[in-house]
């Protein structure tokens, strides 16, 4: 199983890298990031779809074709565990090299965002505040890493909760 799950979750996490890159080329250097995001979450479920892949594997290859709830999501999550590093990794790569601007212009676009809400002017200047801080958190790569990590870990748990829910099969007396 962790044979499988180091293929499957390599295969997804640096589809998600390329991902990345694709995006850069595709959108440029300024995205529209709410076109970005959607791609991005896109992207995650297209990647993690290998969880489906690799659950289903287990069960008709190694199991004889007999899989509990349990072992499905244990195997998704292995899966899910090896694709997340991948993103979290490459994105700080990504991020150091390809596009070391990002959280300039990030937080540039989110102040706009939060100067256009409508809000009072004191709590306009409180939410930049906390876009500032984070912003300064952001910039040690290990808060970034484990944020990226959170970004799609919680997307790869859902995958795997439908796909072992959908691929669970029972010994045939238990029917």
């Amino acid at each position: 199983m962790s044979r499988l799950a180091l293929i499957l979750g390599s295969i997804s996490g640096a589809f998600m890298v390329f991902m990345f890159f694709g995006v850069r080329i595709v959108l440029g250097s300024d995205p529209d990031y709410d076109t970005a995001e959607w791609i991005g979450y896109a992207s995650m479920i297209v990647a993690l779809s290998l969880i489906f892949v690799g659950i289903k594997s287990f069960r008709d290859k190694n199991n004889n074709g007999i899989i509990s709830f349990g072992k499905g999501v244990q195997v998704g999550i292995m899966i899910t565990l090896v694709a997340s590093v991948i993103y979290a990794v490459g994105w700080l790569l990504y991020s150091s090299t390809m596009d070391p601007d990002f959280s300039d212009r990030y937080f540039n676009h989110q102040v706009e965002q939060i100067r256009n809400s409508g809000e009072s002017e004191a709590v306009i200047q409180e939410r930049i505040d906390q876009m500032q801080q984070f912003k300064e958190m952001y910039e040690n790569p290990f808060v970034q890493v484990a944020f990226s990590f959170i970004e799609i870990f919680p997307v790869g748990i859902i995958v795997t909760i439908i796909c072992a829910l959908l691929l669970k099969r029972k010994k045939p007396d238990e029917a």
